[in-house]
C-alpha cells in the first residue's frame, strides 16, 4: 500500500498502519528480514535484522509488510559496523 491511507486492492480507506507481525516461532519476536553484513565470509557472516511493520485493510483484509525507514536503519547499522563496502555498493546506499 504506497498510500498509508488507502488499501492498494480495493480502495478502502478503512487502513490499519503499523500493525506488528508476530513470529511465533521466535516465541512473540516481531517477524524481520535480515541481511547479511558480510555475504562473502565462509563462517561468521554477521547480520542485520530489521523488523517489519504490516499495513492491513480492515474491509478486504489485503495486507503488505513494510519498514519505511529500511535503507536508512540499514545503512547506519552497516557504517557501525565497519562493513565492506562491497555490500554498501550492492544496495546503492547514500548518506540522507
Amino acid at each position: 500500500m504506497t498510500n498509508p491511507e488507502k488499501c492498494s486492492k480495493c480502495e478502502s480507506t478503512q487502513v490499519i498502519n503499523d500493525v506488528q507481525v508476530i513470529d511465533l516461532e521466535s516465541h512473540a519476536e516481531s517477524l524481520a528480514v535480515r541481511v547479511q553484513t558480510k555475504p562473502h565470509a565462509q563462517l561468521f557472516k554477521g547480520g542485520v535484522r530489521v523488523p517489519l511493520k504490516a499495513q492491513v485493510c480492515g474491509t478486504c483484509g489485503y495486507t503488505e509488510l513494510s519498514e519505511q525507514e529500511f535503507r536508512r536503519k540499514l545503512y547506519s547499522i552497516l557504517r557501525s559496523k565497519r562493513t565492506t563496502d562491497t555490500l554498501k555498493s550492492l544496495l546503492s546506499l547514500t548518506d540522507s
